[in-house]
């Protein structure tokens, strides 16, 4: 058994080590950008394309890019979606290389700067504003690490960061949760502004830096951009005529078969007059400007029709988990469907199996009371042999159908877990999924639904309590003073055994958080690397990724340096165990009370015997790390849900009216 449990758990590594290793290499293999030999300076900080070509790996991008940026002058590059505006943004901080051409920056083409140096240079308002996981005071601190707070404030008095942050209870600390997922699209823009604000770098590149402000916000903001301008390249992607009309020079962009291109460059004025695209472009921006909302002129009014629909089939499993619910009743719980499956089939075969190996204890038996009654033969070594072949097939084919029927209860239980979560949260408030990390939701179906295990604690369980009973229950019929010995370290065992269980509870409580956490920061890190490049906290930069991975790496040893010695000291007590029976039989022997052919049978029973109960540490193990991942479900199917109606409200109108409506956040009156 032990041999055929190594076989598995060294398969079952080698498979997960062998995809892992795979999808490592894939990233990997990605070439990276190659920093120069020897990087150059710029001397100023003028910006030039020349016959740049690029494309991305599925097709389009810009073609035959020909413009130039002067010191202190302030382009907008404007044009239809997809012409290739933010690909040319996004160029100059050399997020990717060109396919030809080159881009310079005060004549030293990019490729001959040094990442860091480019970096330090450029100051990006990206169009997606996205924030790192931590307060709105370290986000604009970003910018610029070194700041004080008095520049970290004076920056977002600038970009109108205070009209909102004055109203939230901790200010400029108040935290933005993943992406700045926590604030509106025009709060993560004005404290992506800020950032830019104190970053200070001669380059600006702004890509729709004001497109999610609202009118009172946006002249204030644009005043300050105004002013962060000045003196400094700036390149604009704007869908503003404001902005449009005060750049010294506009860049229209359309695309073709070829990907995007510059049809035309000039100021606005020229282009209004020559450019037709472009006339037309703005005719289209002016309109969009000045639209307003009117009443309906339709008299209809709100009329609703009752449709009968019954209980609605989407509606959220109830999901039921008593408050003192146990490990067990857990584990049947999440089972669903596949309970009975799993207790009046997998379990039978299992006892089944665990009855059969205990084959050679049997025989062995037989055969040494044989030899003490002088009544052995060729004829019953044979039957012997025959009988221990017979249960040997017996006990593997009942643990391949029990495996059969386990590995169906677990794929069956994984898949309806994952379908019956994803139900759940989809009817699930937004506002309380806004407050989870997406980390943790990813980890929950992806990761600990799978590692949910729902073979190897029943298979183990079951062969730990049936081996060591078959082989008992021999061991009192042959001599109850060696089978009190070979039980004596029991309860020590036992209390060993308790005592790594609660360790075991502590550390993977502490390992499960570790990993949501660094999953969380993992996914707000790769969301978000774009802005992390930009503000040069990529790789090994950006300390909050860093110290996540750290933290987990610490947990993950001290799980093994914290449970490993409890483990040790109880494999120590089996093995002083055994002793006791090698000191107990050979004194009986020694006296005369018990004859050899007994002691030895013992010796080889108690071998038997100790090899399932040493997997009590093991199940342990699975028991606390099963608990905590079963725990993790439980708390999403207890989030509230949006009850469905059982009668549909068909409304012949589209007015809308709230009447006496109340709404709280977490006991704090926002309606």
């Amino acid at each position: 058994a032990s041999a055929y449990k190594l076989l598995m758990t060294a398969g079952t590594f080698a498979m997960r080590i062998s995809a892992a290793g795979k999808q490592i290499s894939s990233v990997l293999d990605v070439k990276e950008l190659p920093e120069p030999e020897a990087p150059e300076i710029p001397k100023n900080f003028d910006i030039k394309f020349e016959k740049v070509n690029f494309e991305y790996e599925e097709g389009n991008g810009v073609n035959d890019i020909n413009f130039e940026v002067p010191e202190g002058g302030f382009t907008a590059i404007v044009g239809p979606s997809g012409a290739g505006k933010t690909t040319i943004a996004r160029l100059v901080g050399r997020f990717w290389d060109v396919s030809e051409g080159v881009i310079t920056i005060g004549g030293v083409p990019i490729q001959n700067i040094s990442s860091d140096v480019l970096i330090e240079n450029i100051s990006f308002i990206l169009q997606d504003a996205w924030l790192l996981n931590t307060t709105i005071r370290e986000n604009i601190r970003s910018g610029r690490t070194d700041a004080s707070d008095h520049e970290v404030e004076a920056a977002a008095v600038k970009a109108c960061v205070n009209h909102f942050t004055d109203d939230m209870e901790h200010g400029l600390d108040s935290p933005v949760g993943e992406g700045g997922k926590l604030l509106s699209g025009g709060q993560r823009q004005r404290v992506a502004i800020a950032r830019a604000l104190l970053r200070e770098a001669p380059i600006l590149v702004m890509d729709e830096a004001t497109s999610s402000l609202d009118p009172d916000s946006e002249a204030q903001v644009l005043e300050a951009l105004s002013e962060l301008s000045k003196g400094r390249t700036v390149i604009s992607i704007a869908h503003r005529l404001d902005t449009i009309r005060s750049a010294d020079q506009i860049l229209y962009m359309n695309s073709d078969a070829d990907g995007g291109g510059i049809i035309d460059h000039g100021s606005h004025n020229e282009l209004i007059n020559r450019c037709e695209a472009y006339a037309c472009l703005c005719k289209c921006y002016e309109e969009s400007g000045g639209w307003r909302l009117e009443q309906s002129k339709s008299d209809d009014g709100y009329f609703v029709q009752d449709i009968d629909v019954g209980t609605p089939s989407q509606e959220p499993e109830k999901v039921i988990f008593p408050p003192d619910s146990g490990a067990v009743q857990l584990f049947l719980n999440l089972l669903g469907g596949m309970k009975n499956t799993l207790l009046t089939r997998a379990v039978p075969l299992l006892v089944l199996e665990g009855i059969f190996m205990g084959a050679p204890v049997l025989a062995t038996v037989l055969t040494l009371i044989d030899i003490q009654n002088e009544t052995l033969s060729v004829e019953r070594l044979w039957f012997y042999t025959g009988m221990v072949l017979t249960f040997f097939v017996l006990q593997a084919l009942f643990n391949v159908l029990a495996n059969k029927v386990l590995w169906k209860v677990q794929t069956a239980t994984v898949a309806s877990l994952q379908t019956r979560l994803a139900r759940h949260l989809r009817h699930t408030p937004l506002g309380v999924l806004k407050e989870r990390a997406t980390g943790v939701l990813e980890t929950l179906i992806t990761q600990h639904v799978t590692e949910l295990n729902f073979v190897t604690p029943t298979s183990q369980m079951v062969r730990a309590v049936i081996a060591p009973m078959v082989s008992l229950v021999f061991m009192f019929i042959l001599d109850f003073r060696l089978a009190l010995a070979v039980i004596a370290t029991l309860p020590v065992f036992l209390v060993a055994v308790v005592f790594s269980d609660r360790i075991y509870n502590r550390v993977w409580g502490e390992l499960v958080s570790s990993k949501e956490d660094m999953n969380s920061r993992v996914i707000d890190y790769l969301q978000g690397i774009a802005t992390l490049r930009s503000l040069g906290l990529g790789g090994g930069n950006y300390s909050a990724l860093t110290t996540t991975l750290t933290n987990h790496r610490d947990v993950s040893l001290s799980t093994v340096t914290r449970v490993s010695p409890t483990i040790a000291a109880g494999l120590s007590i089996l093995d002083s165990s055994f002793c006791a029976v090698l000191l107990v039989g050979g004194l009986l022997v020694v006296g005369g009370s018990l004859e050899l052919a007994i002691y030895m049978l013992f010796l080889v029973i108690s071998l038997v015997f100790y090899g399932p109960i040493s997997d009590a540490f093991e199940l342990a193990a699975y028991r606390r790390q099963q608990e905590r991942l079963m725990g993790r479900v439980m708390d999403v199917f207890q989030l509230p849900t949006l009850s469905e109606p059982t009668k549909v409200s068909i409304p012949k109108g589209h007015d809308i009216k709230f009447s006496n409506v109340d709404f709280s956040y977490h006991q704090k009156k926002a309606l």
